[in-house]
């Protein structure tokens, strides 16, 4: 497995880099093999439930890369580096998420649900590719990944205001 995140900018603590690149190898390469490359994440919202290999991908990065010993407190592998690592390998399924991100989606239960929900109408879809410069490719999930940092950078909520993704 080649660990190519640098486009998007993931530098990982050693520890957790030695494991994902040793030991961790394997499990991580068996998860992504049941992740298809070819499918977006509103069309297949299955393969990130409790159980499923994103989730189960999700756990082997952010917990289980804690080589060589567990410790308290984890890895230091948070939520933005964590999905970055994997919407590097799996751009169409795995929605960038950080603490902006998390911020403008608002109280949800489960932030994959979420995104596969917001983007199921082909509509909202067409807009957000509208939304992207010419000659500019990417994928709808980086553009919203894009737009929703930048609205909330424009647009910083207060305790009582509706969520990014909303409005």
């Amino acid at each position: 497995m080649h660990l190519s995140a640098e486009p998007l900018s993931v530098t990982l603590p050693p520890r957790a880099a030695i494991w994902v690149l040793g030991d961790g190898q394997a499990r991580i390469c068996a998860e992504l093999d049941k992740l298809p490359t070819d499918v977006d994440l509103w069309e297949r919202p299955d393969l990130m439930r409790p159980g499923g290999p994103m989730l189960n991908l999700w756990r082997l990065l952010s917990r289980d890369a804690n080589w060589p010993e567990s410790r308290p407190g984890g890895n230091d592998v948070g939520i933005a580096k964590t999905s970055k690592l994997i919407a590097a390998k799996r751009p169409r399924l795995a929605p960038i998420l950080d603490s902006v991100v998390c911020d403008a989606l608002g109280p949800v239960k489960d932030r994959w649900e979420a995104f596969a929900h917001a983007m199921i109408d082909p509509k909202r879809r067409d807009r957000i590719e509208r939304a992207v410069p010419d000659g500019v490719e990417i994928g709808v999930l980086r553009a919203v990944d894009v737009v929703v940092v930048w609205m909330a950078g424009r647009h910083p909520r207060s305790d009582d205001s509706p969520p990014v993704a909303m409005q």
